[in-house]
């Protein structure tokens, strides 16, 4: 904002205007005016004075709003003069100032007839401006108050602006400016105010003439506190005189150093009070020549804060260290650290926390904390070198934090070594098949799905082969599942043997493989591939002492032409191995459309499978479960069978895969679940009754209502029913399936993960729901005392099991040997043919009277006994 001053004479203003005087009582004015402006009464005098002529003036002519310039401004103000100016507005924001008076010249700071004030350089400037700018607006008088401060002194003045008519051009305004007798000075309020305590000192010097001591020349109320003595008594005593700490002479010897260097200075004293206490005080001295300013600050809570620090750091079991936060390096470690890195003391302080970093990728938060760039706290998994040069896992937590007056960074350390290494092995578990080391059914369909979208993208096809093994299941019943199981593994390494490094083989489960063959030029390499896998499998193999012969039926899709998804391709590739198998099995068929027979042959047993739910084909068996110590039975699993007409009792494994696909499952499982629910009402309680549900009632099914309706109609308290779903369960539309499964949870009944540990199971659904139990399938029972991997496998599954809170259940137990391990090693529940097959329902109300079954000393199986 621009103030212009022009200083013209009172005469010349007379002349040029020229204009009568006429002088108006303000008394008589004010009788007339009514309210048209109020004067409070607790205005200064000379402000009142101005309103009441200003107001006398504008009455006298009803015909104008305002009062005439030339009656107001040309008359004699008298004492008022000097703080009077006559100001109308300028080109912007700039005002042109009239008639200054000399005080008024001082407060604006005018001395040219033109000077530029903005805003900013002063504060009187823009309120000026506002009260102008309103009151010719407005058309009255404004009245605002301006501050500024002068020399560290706060000056307070009441502006006010008078609008006036003018004849010859715009309004103009008289500017009366009074300056207010009370004044702050803002030093003294800043020094009694501050809560530290504040000493101003000056140098003493002796007689002759060199500096010895200081003399208190003020302090404030928070300095008195501390030293605890009076302001007033203190003020002119020498610092030497007096009996506190400040008075010692090497204090004063300190404070003279600081006077001599100029420069500001930090230190500690303790300063002991009348009833014996000690206060800690921080002491900040800044000199300006012979003066010197002390700012006390008590720190006796820091100091505390301080000594608990220590003594916690100190005496963690949690391994702990402090470092610098710019080099890292190391200030104190406390014993749990050393105890766990294996340096001595005195090595492990003054090392970098870089040079116990393995990783590059942690190396950089110590290369950021050297730029400045790291965060003031931070968590972190990184690998550690300890002092023999072994490595662990471990996870961080770090922030800054004061200690002893500076900023250093605590690092708290959690050796996650085991942890990550258990991890690994589960996480291997959960995508990979236990028995065959081959990736599993969902590792597959994950590298399916992007080796498939990236041979799209560039064009390439891809082939899917799915595997079936011809006359397994005969190995399995003539020679026994151990052999199976080494079967199966010869199998995986032999397709291992014919297959490039750019294919990609699964075991899907049973006996079932797949392979992704994704560096494919034509069809053609496809059929050679499956050619040689087809000769490789039809050779023998020699399992222990046996002399082993299986074939392989493959089934091929290729993409795009077969599938552009991995779901439809590996669908297509199942449906051409059927064709295979239809043309005599050891071979491989590619997939065609044409498989109108293939409905046609479906429909005709979908038809069979409807016929035999109408009928009442359809009963239920039921295998107990064992509490591992009592041999207590917990309840019965409940086991369908098809009660064929012709081919007599039909296990699960031949109907339910159809009955799947075609959707008979789902009113095939609800006349399940609510036999079963029936048929253990009748049972004592607490006794329950497991039911397996398959993936096709958790899609098509309205699996919550099915429950609650078989819950209510056979009056089975919910919480002796459990439920077991597989993997397979959760792999489609997972999201789904976890809200019905926290519904049932919410209706009381169990829920199980059966099969854990074949491929199928997966460590997120673990984290995502809270599972009952866990059943441990019996491929790994069975090489409990073989296998080793296997018992690693059974061991580590146990002990996630127990951190779970989650019962641990281990199927097809079958020897007395397998039993004493299964107990060692923490399963809490048994199922197998070592106490009992499946049984009818008409036999267990017998079973449930024994209440338990004894654990046979002689290895003879319930199976061997049930048949006898």
């Amino acid at each position: 904002m621009e103030i212009k001053t022009e200083a013209k004479g009172a005469k010349t203003l007379e002349a040029e205007l020229r204009a009568p005087y006429r002088d108006v009582s303000p008394c008589a004015a004010l009788e007339d005016a009514g309210e048209r402006m109020a004067a409070p009464i607790d205005q200064p005098a000379e402000i009142v004075s101005l309103l009441l002529r200003w107001q006398a003036t504008a009455l006298a002519d009803p015909r104008h709003p305002l009062p005439p310039f030339e009656e107001l401004a040309l008359g004699s103000f008298g004492d008022l003069a000097d703080d009077i100016a006559l100001v109308r507005p300028g080109t912007g924001e700039g005002l042109v100032v009239f008639r200054v008076g000399r005080r008024f010249e001082g407060w604006i700071r005018a001395r040219d007839t033109t000077i530029e004030i903005t805003p900013r350089s002063t504060g009187r400037a823009r309120v000026l401006h506002e009260a102008v700018a309103e009151a010719l607006a407005e058309g009255r008088p404004v009245q605002k108050i301006a501050h500024a401060l002068v020399n560290f002194v706060v000056c307070s003045d009441d502006i006010v602006a008078l609008p006036l008519a003018n004849r010859w051009g715009p309004p103009l305004c008289l500017v009366y400016v009074r300056e207010r007798d009370r004044a702050c000075n803002l030093l003294e309020c800043l020094f009694k105010a501050t809560p530290e305590g504040q000493v101003a000192l000056v140098l003493a010097r002796g007689k002759d003439g060199v500096p010895r001591d200081f003399q208190i020349l003020a302090l404030n109320d928070g300095a008195a506190a501390l030293l605890q003595q009076p302001a007033d008594e203190l003020t002119g005593q020498r610092l030497g005189e007096v009996a506190f700490s400040l008075g010692e002479p090497s204090v004063i010897s300190r404070l003279l150093d600081v006077v001599a260097s100029g420069e500001n200075a930090r230190f500690e004293l303790d300063q002991e009070t009348a009833d014996g206490d000690v206060v800690h005080l921080n002491v900040g001295a800044a000199p300006l020549g012979e003066f010197v300013v002390l700012t006390l600050s008590n720190i006796g809570d820091v100091k505390r804060r301080e000594a608990s620090f220590r003594m916690l750091f100190k005496n963690n079991p949690v391994p702990m260290w402090l470092c610098d936060p710019s080099g890292q390096t190391i200030l104190a470690v406390n014993d749990a650290a050393t105890a766990l890195y294996g340096y001595d003391r005195s090595a492990f302080i003054g090392l970098r926390v870089c040079d116990i970093v393995s990783c590059e990728a942690c190396r950089d938060l110590c290369s950021r904390a050297a730029d400045g760039t790291r965060p003031t706290s931070f968590e972190q998994i990184e690998r550690h070198i300890k002092a023999d040069g072994s490595k662990i896992d471990v996870h961080i937590y770090g922030r800054d934090i004061v200690f002893e007056g500076v900023v250093a960074n605590l690092v708290t350390i959690v050796d996650i070594t085991e942890q990550r290494r258990a991890e690994a092995r589960i996480e291997h578990m959960a995508h990979h098949d236990a028995l065959t080391g081959l990736p599993n059914r969902a590792l597959f369909t994950e590298e399916l799905a992007r080796t498939l979208q990236a041979n799209l993208a560039s064009g390439r096809p891809l082939a899917v082969l799915y595997l079936d093994l011809d006359d397994f299941k005969n190995v399995n019943d003539t020679l026994g599942h151990p052999i199976g199981d080494q079967l199966l593994r010869a199998v995986g390494q032999r397709l291992q043997d014919v297959l490039r490094q750019t294919d990609f083989v699964a075991r899907l489960g049973g006996d079932e493989f797949a392979i992704v063959q994704a560096d494919l030029e034509t069809p053609a390499d496809t059929g050679r591939l499956a050619c040689r896998i087809v000769e490789s499998l039809n050779a023998p193999f020699e399992i222990e002492r046996y002399h082993v012969t299986i074939g392989v039926s493959v089934g091929i899709a290729i993409a795009p032409n077969d599938g552009n998804s991995a779901p439809v391709l590996l669908r297509n590739a199942d449906i051409a191995l059927y064709r295979a198998k239809e043309q005599g099995r050891r071979t491989f068929a590619h997939f065609s459309p044409e498989l109108h027979t293939r409905i046609l042959a479906r429909s005709v047993i979908e038809g069979t499978l409807q016929e035999a739910l109408a009928k009442g084909e359809f009963e239920l068996f039921f295998q107990p479960l064992v509490e591992i110590d009592s041999g207590a039975i917990n309840g019965f699993e409940a086991l369908l069978r098809w009660r064929h007409p012709n081919r007599g009792l039909v296990g699960p494994s031949e109907f339910i895969p159809l009955a799947e696909k075609t959707g008979l499952i789902v009113p095939l499982g609800e006349w399940a679940l609510r036999h079963a629910c029936f048929e253990a009402r009748s049972w004592p309680d607490p006794l329950k009754v497991t039911v397996n549900l398959s993936a096709v009632q958790f899609k098509f099914g309205n699996l919550h209502k099915t429950v609650l309706q078989a819950l209510v109609d056979s009056g089975l308290p919910p919480h002796r029913l459990d439920l077991e779903i597989t993997e397979t369960v959760l792999l489609a539309e997972s999201d789904t399936v976890l809200a019905t499964l926290h519904k049932l949870r919410d209706l009381g009944v169990g829920v199980s993960m059966d099969d854990f540990g074949t491929g199928y199971s997966c460590l997120t659904y673990l984290r995502t729901f809270p599972f009952t139990k866990i059943k441990i399938d019996k491929s790994f029972v069975d090489e409990i005392a073989t296998g080793a991997q296997s018992t690693a496998i059974v061991r580590a599954v146990a002990a996630l099991g127990t951190s779970l809170g989650m019962a641990i259940t281990a199927e097809g137990v079958e020897t007395r040997e397998q039993l004493e391990w299964l107990r060692k090693e923490g399963c809490t529940e048994i199922q197998g043919y070592y106490f009992s097959p499946p049984l009818p329902a008409s036999e267990v109300h017998a079973m449930v009277e024994k209440k338990r079954l004894g654990f046979r000393q002689d290895g003879e199986t319930a199976s061997s006994a049930h048949a006898a």
